[in-house]
């Protein structure tokens, strides 16, 4: 049963659509779509419909352009808008179900907070940002990004011979511009309800200490968290081959103000793998230091009662209670060593977080190696 308190898209049209694939198949058919589209369109426009001036798909700097564009970075986007949603869902609702989660976890669905709107309404105003963001990135495209290059290049590209290549061209990328600005928009809700819940007293209802993920149960974060900062490892790679390529090639013009790049990277990178994980984290450090406190409290009791007994010299009875206190001793050793309070092994969580640091540094050494 479909809850829409977590499900994003539960009247979303284009997630309808896809969603009826599995994850890998909508990356595999979307390379296989978007490969194909550039590579057949760019051979009809050089045979039937040149240009005085434009660049062939047969160029190098157009071959690395479109491999980066259509048959890497494309398909990623639409792999991610089809998982991120699913992935979210099951996860929060296994927590809950497995009694974890408090069943006070903030909505995760856009159109949810809508819900006082009419079913109609609330479908529009919930893809609203999304189109307008898309909207935006295209007029952008037309305006700035096509006309910059046809200047720096001196040529234009194919897609602009022909008025069929440009309608393929810009309904191909709207839809992948709305697809991004939706997945942002999904991440953006999902932290916020992550640092609202988590921030919450009581958020974790119980952790598991011998759960087979090795994180007391939370192990569903671990693969949100994942898959997620491999989001953020991906454009990190996507980055740095839009700034070495140019470095490499005189094909096409280098980008100003590449130096930039890689350390905005680095200030928006780890501030979202670090909000991902900070509250969960602080919640299951709650949870453990709450039975630990109260062991503690109990140690105190106890220890006030046997010294009370010993002034009186009731040594047997004074003797129990000393047993007493290594027993509670014995669980409050137990209690930090099995109950988690990280939903990601510290390995791997190390391996994540310096993956964005490793990828700024290698950028700005290629940089200093071609001093450009």
């Amino acid at each position: 049963m479909e809850d829409r308190r977590y499900f994003i898209h539960s009247r979303e049209p284009l997630y309808q659509l896809v969603s009826k694939l599995p994850v890998w198949r909508v990356w595999l058919y979307m390379l296989i779509i978007h490969t194909l589209i550039w590579v057949v369109v760019g051979l009809l426009v050089e045979h039937y419909y040149p240009c005085s001036n434009y660049l062939s798909i047969r160029t190098r700097s157009e071959i690395a352009m479109g491999l980066n564009a259509w048959t890497f970075t494309i398909p990623i986007i639409w792999t991610y808008f089809r998982w991120f949603p699913e992935a979210v869902f099951h996860v929060l609702k296994e927590l809950e179900n497995d009694r974890i989660l408090q069943r006070s976890f903030p909505p995760t669905s856009l159109s949810y907070y809508l819900r006082k709107f009419p079913s109609w309404a609330r479908c529009i105003l919930s893809l609203l940002p999304s189109l307008f963001s898309a909207v935006l990135c295209v007029i952008f495209d037309i305006y700035f990004a096509k006309p910059q290059q046809f200047k720096n290049l001196g040529k234009e590209p194919f897609w602009s011979c022909w008025i069929w290549s440009k309608v393929i061209y810009f309904s191909l990328t709207f839809l992948c511009y709305y697809a991004l600005t939706n997945l942002i928009i999904q991440l953006i809700i999902f932290i916020i309800a992550i640092n609202r819940h988590f921030s919450q007293k009581n958020a974790i209802i119980k952790l598991y200490p011998f759960h087979p993920d090795h994180c007391g149960g939370m192990g569903g974060f671990r693969h949100i968290f994942t898959f997620v900062s491999l989001l953020i490892i991906l454009i990190g790679i996507w980055l740095t081959i839009f700034i070495i390529f140019p470095r490499l090639s005189n094909s096409f013009p280098q980008i100003q103000f590449a130096f930039l790049l890689s350390p905005i990277y680095l200030i928006i990178s780890l501030p979202i793998l670090f909000v991902l994980i900070w509250q969960p984290h602080r919640a299951m450090k709650r949870y453990r230091d709450s039975h630990l406190e109260a062991i503690s409290q109990k140690i105190l009791d106890i220890e006030r009662e046997m010294l009370m007994w010993m002034k009186v010299g009731n040594v047997r009875k004074a003797g129990k209670l000393l047993a007493e206190i290594k027993i509670l001793q014995e669980l409050n050793n137990f209690y930090l060593d099995a109950i988690p309070i990280w939903p990601i092994s510290l390995r791997r969580l190390g391996a994540i977080i310096s993956s964005p640091l490793v990828i700024s540094i290698l950028t700005g050494i290629f940089l200093k190696l071609f001093s450009v």
